[in-house]
């Protein structure tokens, strides 16, 4: 019996491999060391990426910003996002690129869970409903 430690993503896991029967093997996620943002969706941001080129290092640098964050509530999120705005249902609206885009997000602190609502240019958000919008859309 030996005992792998292998990390990826930030994420440290403890394999138990017993090669006595090969069906028995252990997954063990250590959560102490896991203390990351689930987004939903990668793909999303992606193809938002692809469709506002100019700014996809800019999203793509909020991204691993917030997965990588440990923000248990608004007031820490605001502190390294001073112009984050929280408009209802838990959604946040961030400035993108300075005020050039805008990112709506649903964030359940709780659940460390961030869900991409919408992206666009400023000019884009102003003529949205950011309360109603659905992702599938657009």
């Amino acid at each position: 019996m030996t005992f792998a430690t292998s990390t990826s993503c930030s994420l440290h896991f403890y394999v138990r491999h017993d090669y006595n029967e090969t069906i028995n093997s252990l997954l063990i996620v250590n959560l102490l060391y896991c203390i990351v943002f689930n987004i939903i969706a990668r793909k999303t941001i992606l193809e938002y990426a692809r469709r506002y080129p100019k700014a996809s290092n800019a999203l793509f640098a909020w991204y691993y910003e917030i997965v990588n964050a440990d923000y248990k509530n608004f007031n820490q999120l605001k502190a390294d996002h001073p112009s984050a705005s929280i408009v209802g249902d838990d959604r946040v609206v961030f400035n993108i690129m300075g005020n050039n885009y805008r990112l709506v997000v649903r964030i359940v602190f709780a659940y460390r869970a961030v869900q991409i609502k919408w992206f666009g240019t400023h000019k884009e958000y102003n003529e949205i409903n950011v309360q109603t919008i659905d992702p599938r859309r657009n």
